[in-house]
């Protein structure tokens, strides 16, 4: 996706696509934030309630994803992936929160949703850091000591 997007129908046609592709790119949210809406506020509204619903299935299925691909790295015994995993996850984490900058959003509106959706992901990546802890994640190659400690490390630079 390249060109920007204008009317009502630009709009709506991007949230379907992203729906349908499951895939937040940079491409995409770059494009979109460069783009304009120069709509009624009813148009805007509806385009918000549009983009909360995307993002919110967006963010599900990335966390989806995420959770096959541990149970995958821990059933191999590969746990040096698990930390590019977390990696990808903080970056994927930045990208939703971009999303905020829609022109449609108000500045207002923009912080309350960085905000919502870093907490969002945060307190889903907690609690997996929590339960590989309590070692309710089976490991086959042992101790996961080193990776919950770049993990968490990880999950403490802020975004």
């Amino acid at each position: 996706m390249q060109k920007k997007l204008r009317s009502f129908t630009d709009w709506i046609a991007y949230f379907d696509e992203l729906r349908e592709t499951g895939l937040l790119t940079e491409e995409s949210v770059v494009t979109a934030i460069k783009s304009d809406y120069k709509g009624n506020s009813a148009g805007k509204n509806e385009l918000a309630k549009s983009y909360k619903k995307t993002i919110d299935f967006l963010i599900e299925k990335r966390c989806k994803r995420f959770l096959r691909q541990l149970e995958e790295c821990l059933e191999c015994g590969d746990t040096d992936y698990i930390v590019l995993l977390f990696k990808r996850m903080r970056r994927d984490e930045e990208l939703f929160a971009r999303t905020s900058q829609l022109p449609f959003i108000s500045k207002k509106e923009q912080t309350s949703i960085r905000t919502s959706i870093i907490e969002q992901i945060d307190a889903f990546s907690d609690k997996i850091i929590f339960q590989l802890k309590k070692g309710e994640y089976e490991s086959p190659a042992g101790t996961l000591q080193d990776v919950l400690y770049e993990i968490t490390r990880l999950k403490n630079i802020q975004l």
